[in-house]
């Protein structure tokens, strides 16, 4: 997912031109813990969709424990801190522009990977690294997923305003931020290959802020270097809800 700087300014209201050097870090910036919290209500909103009504009950009462479900499954949604959210997706962002050192850039003239990775390295990747971010090390949701959630809780997960960003990027935090995407380590622009050894599940944030920047333009760690999380039994609530499995 590419952005340009002038885009990612854009986006972000930040155009101060600003440089420094920080010490090499896995990810931009630290997700507040309501972030990675922000899985869990949408894990107990998923599942409280989920729950069928016993057999035997009437139209009637079908329909008031479908509307009980429905309800539960918002108060779990909304439970989420969308001020954190909001705050991990600009501070990250704002971190990248900072730490950008257009000197580490190098031209790449030479030939480039296909933009779309094949589906069975993205399945290996999700699998490998735990359904987690690479950098910053949160949970990740599958997107077909999320906008099953986004359209069964239209009240709960809200749209970003129109001035949050450019329209193809507007859309509820939590499609944002949790979404499971895939980055490039060294990006296809300097011959970035699609292969497993190159290739790292991330949220929607850190991608985001990475562009296609390489790990020396933001003085960011390899993630490939150290050893993924555990999953812990989360799979991103793939296919869950009927959406598409990855």
């Amino acid at each position: 997912m590419a952005a340009t700087g002038a885009q990612r300014r854009w986006l972000l209201g930040h155009d101060d031109e600003v440089s420094y050097s920080p010490a090499p870090t896995w990810s931009l910036v630290q997700p507040p813990p309501a972030v990675e919290a922000a899985a869990d209500l949408l894990a107990l909103a998923t599942g409280a969709l989920e729950v069928q009504p016993e057999p035997g009950l009437r139209t009637k009462e079908r329909m008031r424990a479908g509307r009980r479900q429905l309800g539960i499954a918002h108060a779990y949604a909304r439970g989420i801190d969308w001020t954190a959210m909001e705050w991990f997706w600009i501070e990250s962002g704002r971190e990248a522009e900072r730490r950008h050192d257009e000197l580490a850039h190098r031209a790449y003239a030479g030939a480039k990977a296909n933009p779309t990775i094949p589906a069975a390295i993205k399945r290996a990747v999700a699998a490998r690294d735990g359904w987690r971010c690479r950098y910053c090390r949160i949970r990740v949701v599958s997107s077909a997923t999320l906008t099953k959630l986004e359209q069964l809780l239209p009240a709960a997960l809200p749209l970003w305003p129109a001035e949050m960003g450019p329209a193809e990027v507007t859309a509820h935090a939590a499609q944002c931020v949790l979404r499971l995407t895939w980055d490039h380590v060294a990006p296809r622009s300097a011959g970035g290959t699609n292969t497993e050894d190159n290739v790292v599940a991330t949220c929607g944030t850190c991608n985001f802020s990475k562009s296609s920047c390489t790990l020396e333009e933001l003085s960011l760690l390899d993630p490939l270097s150290r050893h993924p999380l555990a999953s812990g039994g989360w799979n991103g609530l793939d296919g869950r809800l009927g959406a598409r499995r990855l």
